[in-house]
């Protein structure tokens, strides 16, 4: 800002009820707020004659405590929900609070270990594997998508200048999902390729994460050597199918080529 000339607007928001020992559901339904709080400053400033410039998302987490819920797969989960959601309503920037803070007895907003018992300084948080899988999946421009008959199922669907269609697929229920990616105007080739995040079965806030079935040495993050492991590899058929366990992420890629889907 340069005296009354602002170049953008600044949101934060830690999403869940303060200081609140949140249950799951809450955390993941709360993504839906981001377009909501845009929609309210570009109202604010309307009234009072001011331009309505790009906003940023320059500070969000959660305020979940004392069930691990900030160290948990869930809020990375929830992370790629408010990225996704923060590209849909057309927000400038979206930076997460923060890199390393104190474990806090699991009420940690750090995505890398500081002083955590038993886990090395540094070490990644769930939400670490999350941003970089999806980021890894995000491609050059967001598509256009519609949702039936899937609820508690949220896309976030992408195409690559190269031609691959990437998404991140966010199942938020306790129940197993099976989706099926139909592309409009798109052909595909032979293959696509899926990375599965889940948490520790059973556990709502699991401070592990496992990449396609593999997970930590630790007590706590994710596969220490989690660039080598490989995507599950499917082929493509008349249709693309894709399996969500409950409560996980599915980070997709799907090839290029000539063939047309059902």
């Amino acid at each position: 800002v340069a005296g009354y000339k602002a170049d953008f607007y600044v949101v934060h928001s830690y999403f869940t009820p303060y200081n609140t020992n949140s249950v799951v559901t809450t955390i993941l339904n709360s993504y839906t707020y981001t377009g909501i709080y845009k929609d309210n400053v570009w109202n604010e400033v309307d009234k009072a004659g001011k331009p309505k410039l790009p906003v940023a998302l320059t500070e969000y987490n959660i305020f979940a405590v004392n069930s691990n819920q900030p160290v948990s797969h869930a809020n990375g989960m929830h992370a790629v929900l408010v990225t996704g959601e923060a590209m849909r309503t057309g927000y400038g920037a979206a930076t997460r609070w923060d890199l390393a803070n104190g474990y806090d007895n699991g009420n940690d907003h750090g995505m890398f270990a500081y002083n955590e018992p038993d886990i090395p300084i540094y070490t990644p948080h769930p939400a670490f594997f999350h941003m970089y899988y999806m980021r890894e999946h995000t491609g050059d421009v967001l598509l256009n998508s519609t949702m039936t008959g899937a609820p508690a199922v949220v896309a976030i669907p992408t195409a690559f200048s190269s031609g691959q269609i990437g998404a991140s697929l966010i199942n938020t229920s306790k129940l197993k999902k099976v989706v099926r990616l139909n592309l409009k105007d798109y052909k595909v080739g032979d293959r696509f390729y899926t990375y599965t995040l889940t948490g520790t079965e059973g556990l709502d806030f699991s401070r592990k994460v496992f990449v396609n079935g593999v997970g930590p040495a630790l007590v706590a993050g994710g596969p220490a050597d989690y660039e080598a492991v490989k995507a599950s590899s499917s082929i493509i058929g008349d249709e693309i199918k894709i399996v969500l366990p409950p409560l996980s992420a599915v980070y997709v890629l799907v090839e290029p080529g000539t063939k047309t889907l059902a």
